[in-house]
């Protein structure tokens, strides 16, 4: 081969792109065989003949690119967002199924399993993708205590819903929600067992009783549906207002807008319990006439 060939050789056509030693090249022209014999043809590194750029990604200077279009969008589409940014879920039992979705920050996910024990919750989460949270509040534990297990058993099976949760999402930030009282159980005991579990695991504990129950120890009336076991849109603010307190679901509107329904309700209440001394016949419960229930 002579040397013009090998000279060739070195060379891609006409405006190709290539990559050397982290400067891009662009050959603009060749030249011929009789250009080459005529002026013994050098590459030279010129403004004329050559365009080079560096191709560190960290380069401030953007303005002036000789990769087609394509090329920039493959390279931006390897930048890929943080999922688990702040995103919570909130699962648990028909105890949440008041929580409305616009109450809580966009962030914030709902998933409610009427009916649901430890064991059945754990098995949802099982089959479930909570791998994208970066927080979970469980809020389940009424129907077991219900049901009577005994709390050691009870135990046992929430430190193997605890256990399922790190194994499918280790780094996930897990908070425990106390069970709310409940007319049909004394759920002491089991609230008991929750803070041990906590304290076990090291995990957030979310305090419920005290907030639901009045200084003579009963259920308060307006937190509650007539089975004592349901909560109102009282009831579910007052739950999530709790939650809150340990993990932040709330932004800074829906606290406010929250306050005012509160106090607004309060007010009625009052006026009502002034104007009228009946039963109502919805709820069973005197001071308020049917119409007016807040079960309704």
């Amino acid at each position: 081969m002579d040397e013009f060939l090998k000279k060739k050789a070195l060379f891609v056509v006409k405006c190709s792109i290539s990559r050397k030693g982290g400067v891009l090249f662009v050959v603009k022209d060749l030249p011929s065989r009789t250009q080459y014999n005529a002026k013994n043809f050098e590459v030279e590194k010129s403004n004329e003949n050559i365009d080079y750029r560096s191709v560190n990604s960290n380069t401030a200077n953007t303005s002036k690119t000789y990769i087609d279009q394509s090329h920039t969008t493959i390279r931006n589409s390897q930048i890929f967002p943080d999922e688990r940014k702040e995103k919570t879920l909130i699962i648990g039992s028909s105890i949440i199924k008041g929580i409305d979705a616009n109450k809580v920050g966009k962030d914030v996910h709902i998933r409610t399993n009427r009916g649901a024990t430890v064991p059945t919750l754990t098995e949802k989460i099982k089959k479930s993708n909570i791998q994208h949270y970066k927080s979970i509040i469980l809020v389940v534990g009424g129907n077991d205590a219900s049901s009577r297990i005994h709390p050691e058993a009870f135990k046992e099976k929430y430190d193997d819903m605890i256990k399922t949760v790190k194994s499918i999402n280790p780094g996930i930030n897990i908070a425990v929600s106390e069970i709310c009282p409940r007319r049909n159980v004394d759920t002491e005991i089991y609230n008991a067992i929750l803070h041990r579990v906590s304290t076990e695991h090291k995990l957030k504990i979310i305090k419920q009783t005290d907030a639901f129950v009045s200084r003579g120890g009963d259920l308060v009336s307006s937190y509650y549906h007539r089975d004592g076991i349901h909560l109102t849109n009282q009831g579910t603010i007052l739950l999530l207002r709790n939650i809150n307190k340990v993990v932040n679901i709330f932004n800074q509107t829906t606290i406010s807008q929250s306050n005012n329904e509160s106090n607004e309700q309060h007010g009625k209440r009052q006026t009502i319990a002034k104007t009228f001394n009946g039963i109502c016949f919805n709820c069973g419960f005197y001071g308020h006439h049917c119409k007016d229930c807040h079960t309704l």
